[in-house]
């Protein structure tokens, strides 16, 4: 960290601490691209895809509908949540959410998603991606939404100021909805606020063709991804190995504690509850992968 600051400009810990984290591209044209290259709705799939490449045994969905108590409004208001119990985060992970154009699994053809391309998704939904994994506190920022953190920032989630945001915005209740995961050593805790009509609006006046990058996720919108997303858990986990469990969980404004809206467990996927899903699949069906593709669209 850098030295104390000279007399009559103190700056606090978490200000002097801050290493600068931002998007290694240039971003309006590179996000523009993204958006383009990568369609909306892929959320939960991609992000199940990275927890499993990551070794987690269980992921949650959270789409959390509170404002919370912090300075920058940009990110207090509702947002969906993942989290994961699985490696957390390396510093491949981090360059890798700093290079979204980039892939850091490329070299890695058993891993099933890439977090650089997974996180791609990301930018339909939210400006900013706030993420906690194993004791550090990471945000990319590439509109720069949020004053002073220079696009992007990684800190240790020890840090004054910061670890007061973290401690909100990541609280052990929140934490705690999925078994495993734990912020100082292990998983990930991702959080996607919500892009609001003022941000949409700042796009617009900050664009030379007065377009938004993406519109609007209001409430009803995530909503309806959200139920989109809940009712596809058992397909995501048919052809997983380390994931076992996906749980689906609303936080509702005013409310004391989150509800569960969905929870598939891979071990009800062979019989028992969900009889439908037979514990070995027929030979005519693993002929082709037009006859097993055809055969798991009738299960679900």
């Amino acid at each position: 960290c850098a030295a104390a600051s000279t007399p009559g400009h103190a700056r606090s810990t978490a200000q002097i601490c801050m290493k600068r984290a931002a998007l290694e591209f240039d971003p309006k044209a590179q996000l523009l691209r993204i958006l383009e290259d990568y369609p909306g709705g892929q959320l939960v799939s991609e992000a199940v895809q990275n927890a499993e490449d990551g070794g987690a045994s269980q992921f949650t969905l959270l789409l959390d509908l509170r404002h919370h108590a912090i300075e920058h409004q940009a990110i207090a208001g509702p947002a969906f949540v993942l989290i994961d119990n699985g490696r957390g985060f390396s510093e491949r992970e981090w360059t890798s959410l700093r290079a979204v154009n980039k892939s850091e699994k490329r070299s890695s053809p058993s891993e099933i998603g890439a977090f650089g391309m997974g996180s791609r998704s990301y930018f339909h939904y939210s400006d900013v991606t706030l993420v906690a994994s194993r004791g550090q506190y990471g945000g990319i920022d590439p509109l720069k939404v949020l004053p002073g953190r220079h696009g992007g920032w990684h800190v240790s989630l020890s840090e004054g100021e910061i670890r007061a945001e973290a401690d909100v915005l990541f609280s052990p209740t929140v934490a705690g909805l999925c078994e495993g995961f734990d912020r100082m050593q292990r998983g990930a805790l991702i959080r996607l606020p919500l892009r609001r009509e003022q941000d949409v609006l700042r796009e617009q006046e900050q664009s030379d063709d007065g377009q938004p990058l993406a519109p609007e996720i209001t409430v009803a919108r995530a909503e309806e991804l959200f139920a989109q997303w809940a009712e596809s858990a058992p397909r995501l986990l048919l052809f997983l190995t380390s994931m076992r469990r996906v749980s689906f969980y609303r936080w509702r404004s005013g409310a004391a504690q989150p509800e569960l809206v969905a929870d598939t467990n891979k071990k009800y996927l062979r019989g028992g509850p969900r009889p439908r899903l037979p514990p070995s699949l027929p030979d005519n069906v693993t002929r082709t992968y037009a006859t097993l593709r055809e055969h798991i669209v009738d299960l679900s």
